[in-house]
């Protein structure tokens, strides 16, 4: 790599860098600054113990929850509305079966290897 005024070069292969370049413009930033932002993205990803390689499967299995209309619900407060509100049992089952199946089929879908998505769910 060449210095050049505390910058670096660095060697990116040209499809990369023609589909960089069209997000850059899609975003309304300069290339400096979206690979700038990328990285710093990619730097904390790693101080939390995760692979820069990983940021794109979990922003898309948190997206895939959203649109299944998942939410984050703590443990505690689940039992707690379940023991309060006496649910039957059985429409509970069966809301939560056919869930099951349209979570299934979506991921069936929209991936191509639905297993390991939805084992990023937990």
């Amino acid at each position: 790599m060449a210095v050049v005024k505390g910058k670096k070069l660095v060697s990116v292969s040209e499809n990369l860098l023609d589909a960089a370049a069209k997000v850059s413009r899609e975003e309304g930033v300069s290339m400096s600054k979206l690979v700038e932002t990328l990285l710093e993205q990619a730097i904390k990803v790693n101080k939390l113990k995760y692979r820069s390689d990983e940021m794109a499967e979990f922003f898309d299995v948190l997206q895939t929850n959203r649109i299944l209309g998942g939410l984050f619900i703590p443990t505690d407060v689940l039992d707690f509305m379940l023991e309060k509100c006496q649910v039957d049992c059985t429409e509970l089952q069966t809301l939560w079966h056919d869930n099951g199946k349209w979570t299934a089929k979506y991921l069936t879908e929209k991936f191509p290897d639905p297993l390991v998505v939805f084992e990023r769910f937990f």
